[in-house]
């Protein structure tokens, strides 16, 4: 009986990091074919095609690499939509900490006069930590294995079990879960309109406090029905979502 629950222990502590693995080994292969293809056009100046492909990537499939993120943006620049192409840029920094994109991001926020574009320690670190999720929930989970493994083997070895293991145990399996589950960073949005009206609630009624255009990047609080509420100058405001592309 302890040798098949001990198999049972084994497999389940398996099955994690086995799911792990194929999730990932299954969405970089659905990306190769597609990639290619967009960036054989991009290579040899296609950009329009390139873009359509990154773009149904993007938004059809919800897949997507960093470097294509940038390529999207360096194409819509290139078209003169910089919100567009500060919305990929601001995508590609939510998970990938390179200064060169920030200093672009400054660059193209300061020639146009933009809000929302400062970089922060606290961004820094939550950056980071959604840079390399994954090997924080990997490594979690090993460690919350490893507390299992030494608490069962106790258990086979008819010693009292230290409470510091299963306690171990229960705080790293927590952690992964944690680190799988939990949005670090403040959901942001990209103002893509010019003349987008930002009202004190969610209603066209309600008192006007600011007529912004493109390209400002505003922290998203909630949604009313059309409106999204966020925040702009210090203080909550309403936008309508046609006007607004969440990061």
């Amino acid at each position: 009986m302890n040798k098949i629950q001990s198999a049972s222990y084994k497999f389940l502590l398996t099955i994690p990091l086995f799911i792990i693995f194929m999730s990932q080994s299954t969405q970089a292969q659905e990306l190769d074919a597609n990639l290619s293809r967009a960036d054989s056009l991009f290579e040899t100046k296609r950009y329009v095609q390139a873009f359509e492909i990154y773009q149904d990537l993007l938004e059809q499939e919800e897949q997507y690499t960093p470097a294509m993120l940038l390529k999207m943006a360096y194409i819509q620049e290139g078209l003169g939509a910089y919100e567009k192409a500060l919305f990929y840029l601001s995508q590609y920094q939510q998970t990938n900490y390179n200064q060169a994109v920030l200093r672009k991001m400054e660059n193209l926020a300061t020639e146009h006069k933009l809000n929302g574009y400062s970089y922060t320690e606290q961004i820094f670190f939550l950056t980071l930590i959604e840079q390399y999720r994954w090997y924080f929930v990997l490594v979690s989970i090993l460690l919350s294995g490893l507390f299992f493994f030494l608490a069962i083997r106790r258990r086979k070895q008819k010693r009292e079990t230290a409470f510091a293991y299963p306690a171990f145990y229960l705080f790293f399996l927590g952690l992964s879960i944690i680190f799988l589950n939990l949005q670090w960073q403040q959901e942001k949005g990209i103002v893509m309109n010019n003349y987008a009206v930002l009202m004190e609630g969610p209603s066209a009624g309600t008192r006007l406090l600011a007529q912004i255009n493109r390209g400002h990047r505003v922290k998203v609080l909630g949604q009313e029905d059309v409106w999204v509420k966020i925040q702009w100058d210090e203080q909550e405001a309403y936008i309508r979502e046609n006007h607004l592309k969440r990061i």
